[in-house]
């Protein structure tokens, strides 16, 4: 959970102020937005465990109760803010920023895997897919570079993106290349 601090330091700055690889190993892509790493020995054995288990596990859901007092205390300090009087503040703002923080901090989750090379492919940069309810069902376009963007700017950018969606205006390109 972000602190009103931590909300704060996210207007003047950004959870990946570049899109500088941060791997030691691996082949950097020609943009420097992603690393390729092949997989050998135990961690290929253990990525094609994990695909197959996908279709052949039983699936399992599990619920957790969360506190989010604090978060809904921020939420509330935020809609007063004068700098946020423009934007939506929602707690889905504050868990999208929330996310941005971890992916920096864990990186591997925003990368995939790439059957046919036997890659991992980390990202250095994430574009944040959100699921919007529409007419014709769930769409999940995605804020483009979402890493680079203050607590004010993803409000601004999760508006613009899902304002066209619950109209059912989402575009191709929208929905593309989502990371996360």
């Amino acid at each position: 959970v972000l602190s009103r601090a931590e909300a704060n330091k996210g207007r003047e700055l950004t959870d990946y102020p570049t899109d500088e690889p941060w791997l030691a190993s691996g082949t950097v892509s020609p943009d420097g937005r992603s690393t390729r790493v092949p997989v050998r020995s135990v961690r290929k054995r253990t990525a094609e465990a994990m695909v197959s288990s996908a279709f052949t596990a039983p699936h399992v859901s599990v619920f957790h109760t969360v506190d989010v007092t604090r978060t809904m205390r921020l939420v509330a300090q935020l809609r007063e803010d004068r700098e946020f009087a423009d934007v939506r503040v929602t707690p889905l703002l504050i868990a999208a920023k929330a996310l941005l923080i971890a992916v920096r901090r864990h990186p591997e989750v925003n990368a995939s895997w790439v059957d046919e090379t036997q890659e991992i492919v980390y990202k250095h940069y994430v574009n944040l897919g959100i699921a919007a309810q529409t007419p014709r069902g769930l769409v999940v376009p995605n804020v483009k570079d979402a890493h680079r963007l203050s607590l004010h700017d993803l409000a601004v950018a999760l508006a613009e993106l899902t304002a066209p969606a619950r109209a059912g205006r989402t575009t191709p390109t929208d929905m593309s290349d989502g990371t996360i």
